[in-house]
């Protein structure tokens, strides 16, 4: 029998005449959010608003290269102006790297240098990131899921299973549209190939829907074992159903 703390206990409720599954609720996990604030202190040039796109590709290289990020913002002191944010690790204001040429063409010894804070925070980093800081060094971070609908299901390896609930907390809040993550049990012993889930985080119910080529697909993860790859199977099984 599986310890007190990884018992999956399986009910099953109501919802008009459909019957689906609902997993024991999942550990509520806080995680300390600003832990995770990081403030980067960058270099901005102060460019005309029209001026922004050739600045951009002239200065490509020393330009903020952040997934998610704008590199060009407001002015605060000047509607017309705009800040071209620099990577972090440009620290020198007369920006030396630049050829004589690229100076002129862009106009940069015209412009007024000034500083910047970039505040980026739990919010801004992916799942990966996140848990790379969480997790011991040398574990492993999960890098994908499977989906199932709103399910996120994971077979997480042994040497996470004490993190399990953190990992699943995290997928949840850096996936909007997964509202469920669940992690495999055991080997498969059924005969329909249905595994036996753990609820990590989120909604206990297993009921989702899956939409493949049009045709809704509306099943309990708890009971019924679906596989992606198998679409084409999933279609024939579709259009062999006729109204009424």
């Amino acid at each position: 029998p599986l310890p007190q703390s990884r018992e999956v206990a399986k009910t099953t409720a109501m919802e008009g005449f459909e019957a689906f599954t609902r997993l024991s609720p999942a550990p509520d996990v806080q995680i300390d959010k600003a832990k995770f604030s990081t403030v980067q202190r960058l270099l901005a040039l102060r460019v005309p608003k029209a001026k922004c796109q050739l600045l951009m590709k002239e200065l490509k290289g020393l330009v903020l290269d952040l997934p998610r990020q704008r590199s060009v913002i407001n002015d605060p002191q000047d509607d017309s102006m705009r800040l071209l944010l620099l990577k972090e690790e440009v620290k020198d204001t007369a920006l030396p790297t630049l050829s004589a040429e690229t100076r002129v063409r862009a106009g940069v010894d015209e412009l007024a240098v000034t500083e910047y804070e970039l505040h980026l925070g739990y919010d801004y980093f992916n799942a990966e990131q996140i848990l790379r800081q969480m997790l011991p060094a040398g574990v492993e971070v999960p890098g994908s899921f499977e989906t199932v609908g709103h399910i996120a299901h994971l077979n997480l390896r042994d040497e996470l299973s004490e993190y399990r609930h953190v990992i699943g907390r995290v997928l949840l809040d850096k996936n909007p549209r997964l509202r469920t993550v669940v992690n495999k049990v055991g080997s498969i012993a059924s005969e329909f190939r249905v595994p036996t889930w753990e609820l990590l985080a989120g909604d206990t119910s297993l009921e989702t829907e899956v939409r493949q080529h049009g045709i809704p697909f509306k099943l309990d993860f708890g009971e019924v074992y679906w596989n992606s790859r198998l679409e084409a199977e999933h279609r024939r099984g579709g259009e062999l159903i006729k109204p009424g």
